[in-house]
């Protein structure tokens, strides 16, 4: 759903399927830059983690969508830096660079994620 009006611009987006399905739980690992491409889709319930770096939690603002590991490393990076910039404090601001260097070593293959 998308609001035409030029001072609203709501959108909401959700993936949806035919049959209600109880909640489930995927894991993945990535362990090389190929798996980077695989696709994700996600819901707006759906809870995720990336161990040692951060969770996405659903709520009344969280959007469902259709992506790549890569594209949900992106959106996880964008929160962080939006955390980094906006603390206050020094040591939460300390804390969202070290959660991005984890990403990046993540982007160049020398960190797995599998825990």
């Amino acid at each position: 759903m998308d609001c035409d009006n030029d001072e609203c611009h709501y959108h909401k987006a959700d993936v949806e399927t035919e049959d209600e399905k109880p909640p489930m739980k995927a894991t993945l690992e990535i362990t090389c830059e190929e798996d980077l491409t695989i696709r994700i889709i996600k819901s707006s319930n759906a809870t995720v983690k990336i161990p040692h770096i951060g969770t996405i939690e659903p709520g009344e603002a969280s959007n469902g969508y259709i992506t790549n590991v890569e594209g949900v490393l992106n959106r996880m990076k964008k929160q962080i830096e939006l955390l980094r910039d906006t603390a206050e404090e020094e040591e939460e601001k300390k804390k969202a660079k070290n959660m991005l260097k984890k990403l990046t070593r993540v982007y160049d293959g020398s960190r797995e994620v599998n825990d």
